[in-house]
């Protein structure tokens, strides 16, 4: 899992049976998982960042992505700017998420955040480019991958 804006108690009481992989690649069976999670900075709290705060995140992560010579999926919280974000400033989405789907070509990039109940346009899945397929993870999702 990855921290969403509204898991400040994960620090303290994380999620039974769940792995913590923010800011890190985690490999399970042969596949690259990359977490971030956080949201666009709106108010004070835990996990909201700037977009500079989360470009700076992203530089962090450079050698786990090269070590791991990229990654299969982007878990994050957020979605990326202008692709299954919202209008408003609590749910815009991240930039520098665009520059990773566009670099690496993962073979999803799951988010959350986007709630089919926030009056906006809600599409749980659809096929960014070539390569990757997004998912709004939001409520739940099963994600059955080849191979793993």
């Amino acid at each position: 899992y990855v921290h969403g804006n509204h898991d400040d108690c994960y620090d303290t009481q994380p999620p039974d049976g769940c792995i913590d992989i923010e800011n890190k690649i985690y490999v399970y069976k042969g596949v690259r998982i990359m977490g971030l999670g956080g949201s666009i900075r709106y108010k004070k709290g835990k996990n909201q960042y700037t977009q500079k705060e989360m470009n700076h995140r992203i530089n962090k992560m450079w050698f786990s992505i090269k070590k791991n010579k990229g990654f299969d999926i982007l878990l994050t919280h957020s979605p990326a700017a202008g692709i299954g974000d919202g209008p408003d400033e609590p749910h815009k989405g991240f930039e520098g998420f665009n520059y990773l789907l566009e670099k690496y070509k993962p073979k999803y990039f799951i988010h959350g955040h986007i709630h089919k109940t926030y009056q906006m346009k809600f599409k749980q899945e659809y096929e960014y480019n070539e390569n990757t397929k997004i998912i709004n993870g939001y409520e739940r999702y099963i994600l059955e991958y080849p191979d793993a």
